[in-house]
């Protein structure tokens, strides 16, 4: 094992899974008891980027398996995994389940939580720099930019130039991505597809559940 964890430069005492393990179903809890934890990927890690960060994995599954156009995979983790969860820790529920409402997509009403952008961000960012040690055996030297497709402003005095700028950077990395091959063993929970990098810039593209897409650019121009 690597001495040092995929994310900081302490000692690696464990392997972080990558994206976290709760994100894949149980088998008990597939319909045809496919086995979607095989073959997983997994980097080294510190205490910190790995164990100590459960519950922020646990908030990450749930805010992804609630959108709306995710795949059965999806439906099937939110009546096992997810009310399992709810029951045991209401505190939880009321955490993720955040101002509840519902907004207008594509000219329907849907439901939409507020979230904590932090940490949501967050939990993506180590999902990335995990990737990256993955694909290219070492840690990221300059930091990622998350940029969800489904994650909006729906208020503010500049949410409206905000979304667009979104919508313009997404668009890019489509074209960026275009042809490329898409990774992962268990691609009905999860893929990834990664641009050859140029200038010591590249993109990452991050599908779960079929349908909820997250960019991650790492470049030595984007601030921390």
């Amino acid at each position: 094992m690597p001495k040092s964890c995929y994310f900081c430069d302490a000692p690696s005492t464990s392997r972080e899974h990558v994206p976290p393990r709760c994100i894949f179903p149980e088998q008990k809890d597939v319909p045809d008891c496919s086995n979607f934890r095989n073959n997983l990927i997994t980097v080294p890690s510190c205490d910190a980027h790995n164990s100590e960060k459960s519950e922020d994995d646990v908030y990450l599954m749930m805010v992804l398996v609630s959108y709306f156009q995710n795949n059965e995979a999806a439906q099937n983790q939110i009546t096992s995994k997810v009310t399992r969860a709810f029951v045991i820790d209401q505190t939880l529920a009321r955490t993720v389940v955040r101002n509840l409402q519902e907004v207008k997509v594509a000219g329907k009403l849907q439901p939409a939580i507020e979230l904590n952008e932090d940490r949501f961000y967050r939990s993506l960012e180590l999902v990335a720099h995990g990737l990256h040690f993955h694909s290219f055996k070492s840690g990221a030297t300059h930091p990622y930019r998350i940029i969800s497709s489904k994650a909006v402003q729906l208020e503010g005095p500049h949410a409206n130039e905000w979304n667009l700028t979104r919508a313009k950077i997404l668009g890019m990395a489509d074209q960026l991505l275009a042809g490329l091959p898409t990774l992962g063993q268990n691609k009905e929970i999860f893929w990834y597809q990664l641009s050859p990098e140029v200038n010591m810039s590249h993109v990452l593209r991050m599908c779960f559940y079929g349908a909820f897409v997250v960019i991650a650019m790492c470049s030595p121009t984007i601030e921390t």
